[in-house]
């Protein structure tokens, strides 16, 4: 008798993650401040369709003109996973060497700290307001470190 309870429990608790993991996510977006002021439409919403769109031969026309040859920094932290040990510092520098040299505009910098201070390095570039763009490997611990800090990709 008590198997099949402990049975009927296990099973009704993997339905309800397997439910959970394959809801669609929640917007977490913060909701917008309440103001006195009238919000303006700066974009026309966009029409859904479900036609595929169809290609041209036609090149499209620029719009805008060419911005001036700014180079954008992209900082990539390195420390909250493997990332960190010495075998993978080769690698990782030859990488950016490689993506640097293939792009003008944009300059990957490598920032690696050691694992015994890089959650608290972290945390504070995060508070002042200074985080890099880019952070990874990442472990499970770092990313729960973390959590509600990174960006939904989706």
């Amino acid at each position: 008798m008590k198997n099949k309870f402990l049975l009927i429990v296990s099973l009704l608790l993997m339905a309800s993650l397997f439910l959970v993991a394959c809801s669609p996510a929640a917007d977490t977006t913060p909701a917008a401040e309440a103001t006195d002021e009238p919000m303006e439409a700066t974009e026309e919403p966009m029409e859904e369709t479900e036609e595929p769109m169809e290609a041209t031969e036609e090149p499209m026309e620029a719009t805008e003109e060419p911005m001036d040859e700014e180079v954008v920094t992209i900082r990539w932290y390195v420390g909250l996973g493997a990332g960190s040990d010495e075998g993978t510092f080769e690698p990782q520098n030859a990488f950016v060497d490689k993506f640097n040299a293939t792009h003008d505009n944009i300059e990957l910098v490598l920032e690696i700290v050691d694992n015994e201070v890089a959650y608290d390095t972290l945390a504070t570039q995060i508070a002042a307001g200074n985080a890099p763009c880019v952070v990874g490997p990442v472990g499970i611990r770092g990313r729960d470190s973390f959590r509600g800090a990174w960006l939904d990709l989706q």
